[in-house]
């Protein structure tokens, strides 16, 4: 069935919507210890929501910087989104947001500060993080 809003041509026609579950893979890798780890979203059309918790209690990355896969639909768009983290290494200097990059589906953080370059947020191996998304899909 389809929903029209503010007309009935096509383009004011909403025929997709869609909620569920995804499971956040720190690291992107598959491994790792989690005390809690879970995901949902909302997908309306081509926009998704996506709101997180994982508590980890050991991950090994392979890189020096956080990661985060699993997000259910690649992004079509760069974008930004919110956090909160306990136990994670950052410069208190910085202010970090979450990053997903057009054609990708893993989720980085990204801080600065005034007369600085952009930092990666760390690899920490142990730490809770709470945060969400919003963004483009082409799915």
């Amino acid at each position: 069935m389809t929903v029209f809003i503010g007309g009935t041509g096509s383009a004011n026609g909403l025929d997709d919507y869609e909620e569920g579950t995804w499971t956040p893979n720190i690291a992107s890798n598959n491994t790792g210890s989690y005390s809690s780890r879970s995901g949902v979203y909302t997908k309306v059309g081509n926009i998704v929501h996506l709101s997180f918790l994982v508590t980890v209690s050991s991950v090994s990355y392979g890189v020096s910087y956080f990661r985060m896969g699993g997000v259910p639909f690649t992004c079509n768009h760069w974008t930004c989104g919110s956090f909160m983290s306990s136990q994670h290494t950052m410069n208190n200097n910085r202010w970090y947001s979450l990053y997903l990059e057009a054609n990708d589906t893993n989720i980085l953080a990204y801080g600065s500060e005034a007369n600085a370059a952009w930092e990666v947020l760390a690899a920490d191996s142990t730490f809770s993080m709470v945060g969400q998304i919003t963004y483009k899909t082409d799915s």
